[in-house]
């Protein structure tokens, strides 16, 4: 059974933006103890527990606000200044790429083909797939 100071210190590696270091220093403990109680199961179990927790957390969060921050980008590509509608293009294209890679059963290497491409032809390209979408 962990002890109340196992607690306190796990749960301050994610709930406070301490350091680890700091963390140490505030719970009167010392490099070795600490590194003993990441060796104890018990412990290694309650830090686990507190990293799916906040997974979970964060996961609900993102599911909330990422449709409203993409929606935010997008309206960027209808910015004034070509370079800020530009460089949202290749962020939105960016994105989908990198969420390419993370949906792939098999984890191979997903080439970027946009990579090198200049800002507005990016804003053009994503321009081109709404206006096809819209009709």
């Amino acid at each position: 059974m962990l002890s109340k100071k196992q607690r306190q210190v796990a749960d301050a590696f994610f709930h406070s933006s301490l350091s680890d270091q700091q963390i140490i220093n505030q719970h009167n403990i010392s490099s070795d103890e600490l590194d003993d109680w990441l060796e104890n199961e018990e412990f290694q179990y309650e830090l686990d527990r507190l990293c799916r927790k906040n997974t979970l957390i964060a996961k609900c969060i993102l599911s909330r606000y990422a449709p409203i921050a993409a929606m935010q980008l997008a309206n960027l590509l209808d910015a004034e200044k070509e370079e800020t509608a530009g460089r949202m293009a290749l962020a939105l294209i960016d994105r989908a790429i990198t969420n390419l890679k993370e949906q792939t059963l098999i984890n191979q290497e997903v080439d970027n083909p946009f990579e090198n491409i200049a800002p507005s032809v990016a804003r053009q390209l994503l321009n081109d797939l709404i206006e096809d979408d819209n009709s």
